[in-house]
């Protein structure tokens, strides 16, 4: 099995984000973009902390 590595990246490094039926997506610029399939997120406290802490404060600067 592969290796797991973790990384952080701050919010104000984000231009872009969207937000499609399935899926978020966050751009860190034109050609590089972080995808989060919404069935990652186990409740839907979990989905409502990552659109109001993460998503939303990206897309409201």
């Amino acid at each position: 099995m592969g290796e797991i590595s973790e990384s952080t990246i701050d919010i104000n490094n984000f231009i872009k984000v969207f937000e499609l039926k399935d899926l978020y997506l966050l751009y860190l610029s034109k050609g590089q973009t972080l995808f989060f399939p919404k069935r990652i997120f186990e409740t839907p406290e979990d989905e409502n902390w990552f659109r109001n802490e993460v998503f939303l404060k990206i897309k409201n600067r």
